[in-house]
């Protein structure tokens, strides 16, 4: 209620929408950008730390449909076998990153990991990494 020097009196009432963040996997509705291949790979030695570049790459792409800035973070244990170069930060508006996912299996075996990725004020995402290991030691 306003009320002016004169003694007038008016009702203001104020009305609005917001629009929330709108994040999507690889920039596109398709349900394959949520699952990552590695490949087949020999397993870590003990120069993996040293000699990374050997070891399978996939770049995984989140997309931001809206004007805001978006924070995300990837719940992944550091010690995986699936490691992120880049687990948390934010997503430009109407903009896309790209994070770079590095496969280093350190026994032979198929591997398989949901990772969620919680987004700002959105439902999270989920991307699944698959890759498989081999030993050339073991016959």
């Amino acid at each position: 209620l306003i009320k002016t020097p004169g003694g007038n009196t008016t009702r203001l009432e104020c009305a609005g929408i917001c629009v929330g963040p709108r994040i999507s996997p690889g920039g596109a509705a398709d349900e394959s950008a949520t699952k990552i291949q590695f490949g087949e790979t020999a397993i870590a030695g003990p120069d993996a730390i040293t000699n990374l570049a050997k070891f399978p790459t996939r770049v995984l792409r989140i997309t931001n449909k809206t004007n805001a800035n978006v924070r995300f973070q990837f719940f992944c244990d550091p010690t995986s076998e699936f490691q992120f170069e880049e687990a948390h930060g934010f997503v430009p508006g109407l903009l896309e990153k790209a994070i770079t996912v590095r496969f280093i299996p350190r026994q032979a075996g198929n591997y398989f990991r949901r990772v969620f990725c919680v987004v700002q004020d959105q439902m999270p995402l989920y991307f699944d990494f698959v890759g498989t290991a081999f030993d050339h030691a073991q016959k």
